[in-house]
C-alpha cells in the first residue's frame, strides 16, 4: 500500500497542496487525472521527494 500522509508541497509563495492525505491500495489500478497544471506531476513528485515538500 502507498500512503501519503499530510503532503505539502509550494513553488515560491503559490501553494500547490496543504495536508493532501491518500492512500493507494495494492492490486488495484489507479488514475490520477485532471486538467493542465492541476498538479498530478507535481503530487507524484513530492510523494517520491523530488522536489522540496513536507509530510511523509
Amino acid at each position: 500500500m502507498l500512503k501519503i500522509k499530510e503532503l505539502t508541497v509550494a513553488y515560491t509563495s503559490t501553494p500547490v497542496f496543504s495536508d493532501l492525505s491518500v492512500a493507494f491500495s495494492p492490486g488495484k489500478i489507479t488514475g490520477i487525472i485532471g486538467p493542465n497544471g492541476a498538479g498530478k506531476s507535481t503530487l507524484i513528485k513530492g510523494a517520491l521527494g523530488l522536489i522540496r515538500r513536507t509530510g511523509e
